[in-house]
């Protein structure tokens, strides 16, 4: 089944091997790739919201998460936003988690979170790829690794189309879940 793809992906236990192309799958044309990013996120680190921004970013890849919490979504954590892999049978609730996101990011932390959806078949049309696999660690997790620059492709689809851009109408009653988000911060002194 197609929902259940990145759950299936064999995991690499060395890293080393994450330079062998044989440890790598594409990801199922049914699937699209979530991408958030915050305007002008340079300004705004200078302006002191650099833990606001790193929320914000954390917070994109719960609340789709949390959609349904039966699949297991690789993602990307880009600090100042993010990219999700999602079965395309989760867009109509994942257009309507990012707009509440980007409402949240505007209203409680003045932030323009910009949210849209690319579709893989649209990355590969444009010769580009989205080859996965995951990289077990220690504690039994994992973290997904994606490569064929199907990233960097959405990143600036993301930034210079209106095409993958969620303007749709907000559904008030839908509800946000963003349990178990967690942004947690230590400060370690400059050694400049």
């Amino acid at each position: 089944m197609s929902e259940n793809f990145y759950k299936n992906v064999e995991s690499i236990v060395n890293i080393k091997d994450l330079s062998r192309e044989d440890k790598y799958q594409y990801m199922p044309i049914s699937w699209s790739l979530v991408v958030t990013d915050i305007k002008n996120s340079t300004e705004a680190i200078k302006e002191g919201k650099y833990k606001d921004i790193n929320l914000l970013g954390a917070m994109s890849i719960i609340g789709i998460l949390n959609i349904d919490k039966s699949l297991d979504l690789p993602f990307v954590f880009g600090g100042d936003g993010s990219f999700l892999l999602i079965p395309n049978s989760l867009i109509p609730k994942a257009k309507q988690a990012l707009l509440h996101m980007k409402k949240l990011a505007l209203e409680s932390y003045s932030l323009d979170l910009r949210v849209g959806i690319v579709p893989l078949r649209d990355i590969y049309t444009q010769k580009k790829e989205v080859k996965i696999t995951r990289l077990l660690l220690p504690n039994e997790a994992s973290q997904a690794i994606i490569k064929g620059g199907g990233l960097e492709l959405a990143d600036e689809l993301l930034k210079n189309s209106q095409k993958y851009i969620i303007n749709e109408k907000i559904d008030e009653n839908f509800y946000l879940d963003l349990e178990g988000l967690e942004c947690r911060w230590k400060q370690i002194e400059s050694p400049k």
